[in-house]
C-alpha cells in the first residue's frame, strides 16, 4: 500500500503545473511585448538601408506603428546600432508556449512610445527599451488561469546575456 500511495503522490507531483505568482505573470507579459517589438523590427527595419526612420506601418497583428530615429550598421564587425522610437497605436499581439510545467497564451494591445536602443549582432546582444507611459491592456491564460492586465506606467527591460526589468513597478528576469 506504501508503494502505491509513494508512486501515486510522485505521478501527481510530476503532472503539476506552477501556479500563476506576479513574477510568472509580468514575466510573460514582458517576454510577449519583446516579441512584438522585435517582429515589428524585422518586419520593417531588417533588410533595408539603415538610416533615418519616420515612417508609418502596419504592426505585426494589426494596429499602426510609427517608427522615428536611426539606426547604422557596420559591415567590418557585423554590428547594428539602433536608436529608435516606436510609437504603438493599440497594436494587438498574441503568443502561446507549452512545455510539461506550463501552458501559456498571452493575448494584449500594446499603446504608447517605447524605445529599441542599443548594438546586436549574430553573436551577442545588448538592447534596451524604455516607455515613460505604455498601456498594455489584455490577459494572460496560464495553466488554465486567467488573469487580466489594464494598466499603464512605466516599462523597462534590459537585453542582453539575460533579460531583466521592470513592469509598472514588478520586476522580472529571464533567459535570452
Amino acid at each position: 500500500m506504501a508503494v502505491l500511495t509513494f508512486l501515486l503522490l510522485t505521478l501527481n507531483y510530476g503532472c503539476m503545473k506552477e501556479k500563476l505568482t506576479d513574477e510568472i505573470f509580468y514575466t510573460k507579459i514582458a517576454y510577449t511585448l519583446q516579441l512584438c517589438l522585435d517582429d515589428i523590427f524585422n518586419q520593417n527595419i531588417v533588410g533595408k538601408p539603415a538610416g533615418t526612420w519616420n515612417n508609418s506601418f502596419s504592426g505585426p497583428m494589426g494596429g499602426i506603428v510609427l517608427i522615428t530615429g536611426t539606426d547604422s550598421y557596420a559591415p567590418s564587425v557585423g554590428v547594428t546600432t539602433t536608436d529608435l522610437t516606436f510609437n504603438l497605436q493599440s497594436i494587438p499581439y498574441t503568443h502561446s508556449a507549452s512545455s510539461s510545467s506550463e501552458d501559456w497564451t498571452s493575448d494584449l494591445i500594446f499603446t504608447g512610445s517605447i524605445t529599441y536602443k542599443g548594438t546586436y549582432s549574430s553573436s551577442q546582444i545588448n538592447l534596451s527599451h524604455l516607455a515613460s507611459n505604455l498601456t498594455i491592456n489584455g490577459s494572460l491564460k496560464y495553466n488554465k488561469k486567467t488573469k487580466n492586465i489594464n494598466n499603464s506606467g512605466v516599462v523597462t527591460i534590459n537585453r542582453s546575456t539575460q533579460i531583466n526589468g521592470n513592469i509598472f513597478g514588478n520586476s522580472f528576469t529571464y533567459g535570452n
